[in-house]
């Protein structure tokens, strides 16, 4: 979605200095096998944007029937040489929030 933005992560490092987007979360839930050769349809959405994290949902189908359904919560981070794991999440930029809400993937 940021890519399609034209943010790619070198330029995210860059401008933001964020060190990543921390995956904190991930569910997923299977509905029906796919084999191979099946046509699949994948639709991307976020869902929710909180203070410094986004929550991305994910549908996979085959002829409009799920075959999974998932959710993962990003985390914008930055480096924090103070934190024990080196980073620490900061609040979203307004100009990123604005991208993640328009965003049609």
């Amino acid at each position: 979605m940021l890519e399609k933005a034209g943010l790619h992560h070198d330029t995210l490092e860059e401008k933001y200095g964020v060190r990543g987007l921390v995956l904190g979360h991930v569910e997923m839930d299977f509905k029906t096998i796919a084999r191979f050769g099946d046509t699949l349809d994948i639709e991307t959405t976020v869902s929710r944007i909180g203070g410094a994290s986004f929550d991305i949902s994910h549908m996979i189908s085959r002829n409009q029937q799920p075959v999974l359904t998932g959710h993962e919560t990003r985390i914008w981070a930055i480096e924090d040489p103070k934190s024990a794991v080196g980073i620490t999440s900061i609040k979203i930029p307004p100009e990123i929030r604005k991208i993640l809400t328009n965003s049609p993937d």
